[in-house]
């Protein structure tokens, strides 16, 4: 998962659903 992912680098959930956003991707 891209959320897990994320999580390993320490993004918040925010920022990630903001370049889902910005790569047009939904959750």
């Amino acid at each position: 998962n891209q959320t897990r992912a994320a999580d390993m680098l320490g993004i918040n959930r925010n920022t990630l659903r903001k370049k889902m956003r910005e790569h047009g991707l939904s959750e």
